[in-house]
């Protein structure tokens, strides 16, 4: 029989390094498990935002100028152009949609299965056009 353990979740975004000092780590989740040389190791998503700052909105994405780093935008929340039409993560900007957060893939390693010694840096970043939200 399956029994869940006690001390879900495994990782909180607490224990994850942000890629950039003005990033956060808002969440992880969907990891993949599998086991490499007696560890068990996952690859999780893990989205990033910027650092909120009172009443404005922010996103973060994939600067085309300089491949594998990130730019941040902020508008002003009382700004005509801003129209937050999802607020669970997407708001429009001079008619652009953007997302509040750009994710990437990253692993832990565990010897138990249940502590994580997590990566700081990223195993995967978005790089082509199509990722401009993240992986």
């Amino acid at each position: 029989m399956i029994e869940r353990f006690a001390e879900n979740p495994l990782i909180t975004p607490d224990q994850v390094a942000p890629t950039s000092p003005e990033l956060e780590v808002w969440r992880v989740f969907n990891a993949g498990a599998t086991v490499v040389d007696g560890k068990t190791v996952l690859l999780m998503r893990v989205a990033e935002r910027p650092i909120p700052e009172p009443g404005t909105m922010s996103t973060v994405f994939m600067d085309p100028d300089r491949p594998g780093e990130y730019r941040t935008m902020r508008v002003r929340e009382d700004d005509p152009d801003l129209d937050v039409f999802d607020p669970r993560g997407v708001f429009r900007y001079k008619g652009h949609p953007y997302l509040f957060c750009i994710s990437h893939l990253r692993t832990a390693v565990s010897e138990d299965g249940r502590h994580f010694d997590v990566s700081d840096t990223p195993a995967m970043l978005p790089e082509e056009d199509y990722e401009c939200y993240g992986l």
